[in-house]
C-alpha cells in the first residue's frame, strides 16, 4: 500500500471518528444549557467549532490527494 492510499485510510477514519462525536457534543451541550451550566456549554461550543474547523481541514487534505 502506497502513502496515498495509507493518508486516504487514515484521513477518512480521522474524520469519521470525529464526525460520530459532534452529534453526541451537540446533545450534551444542549444538557449543560438546560441544567443552567452555561459557561461550560460555551466552552463545548468552542470545542466543537474547532471540532468542525478540524474536520474541514481532514477534507481539504482528502481533496489534495
Amino acid at each position: 500500500m502506497d502513502i496515498k492510499e495509507r493518508a486516504k485510510i487514515r484521513l477518512q477514519l480521522g474524520l469519521s471518528h470525529n464526525e460520530s462525536y459532534v452529534g453526541d457534543y451537540r446533545r450534551f451541550a444542549d444538557e449543560l444549557e438546560a441544567a443552567g451550566l452555561t459557561a461550560s456549554r460555551q466552552a463545548l461550543g468552542v470545542a466543537i467549532d474547532l471540532t468542525g474547523q478540524g474536520n474541514a481541514a481532514f477534507r481539504r487534505a482528502l481533496d489534495l490527494l
